[in-house]
């Protein structure tokens, strides 16, 4: 008899460097969108950080995600540093 174990594989991971200037919308605005390079972003292990600043997921947060495309809630300027980590 041979044991096997079902594991899940946490996926490559993905790390994007971006400006606040590659986002749609005006500079400084709310609900800027960003889109990833990759598609089928999981929502574990994803991590944003705005100018060294992690930020939360979820409605009345601070971002929301949808298949590759980030909605920022909160203002986003152009000069503002933008890391995403992903794994898909």
């Amino acid at each position: 008899m041979v044991k096997t174990s079902a594991s899940v594989s946490p996926g490559k991971a993905q790390s994007e460097n971006k400006l606040g200037s590659d986002c749609s919308g005006s500079d400084g605005a709310a609900n800027r969108t960003l889109t990833l390079a990759k598609t089928g972003v999981r929502s574990t292990g994803l991590t944003i950080t705005v100018n060294g600043t992690s930020l939360h997921e979820g409605a009345g947060k601070d971002f929301t995600i949808s298949t590759n495309v980030i909605t920022f809630l909160n203002a986003i300027w152009n000069a503002d540093n933008i890391r995403v980590v992903y794994f898909v």
